[in-house]
């Protein structure tokens, strides 16, 4: 499993416009941590 399965853009279409830049980046950085744990 690669980043790009999961985050195929940098973003959402839309998900910057509806969430704060911290909490976009605070569950990138969970999703990583959640991958490299699975793994």
């Amino acid at each position: 499993m690669t980043a790009d399965e999961f985050f195929p853009s940098p973003f959402p279409p839309c998900g910057p416009s509806l969430l704060p830049a911290s909490t976009v980046m605070l569950a990138v950085q969970l999703h990583f941590v959640f991958v490299v744990v699975a793994q």
